[in-house]
């Protein structure tokens, strides 16, 4: 059975669509306070919390001077 009714879209409103110059970015540096969750690096010192894959034969053991993380 085909369903031959076809889907009534609303036209975007792109007036309220902001400019790429005008979204606020997010820098992503390596300092910043970090956790090991299992084969990921979570960093949850700056404005956006992200994560980094190291694998799961590596090991967070330290941070350094400049907020860096340490992997073993």
């Amino acid at each position: 059975m085909k369903n031959n009714k076809k889907r009534k879209i609303t036209p975007h409103n792109k007036s309220k669509w902001k400019k790429l110059e005008e979204v606020e970015r997010f820098d992503n540096t390596l300092e910043g306070k970090w956790k090991q969750k299992g084969p990921y690096l979570i960093n949850t010192g700056g404005k956006l919390d992200y994560g980094v894959y190291v694998g799961m034969d590596k090991k967070l053991v330290g941070i350094d001077e400049d907020g860096k993380p340490i992997l073993e």
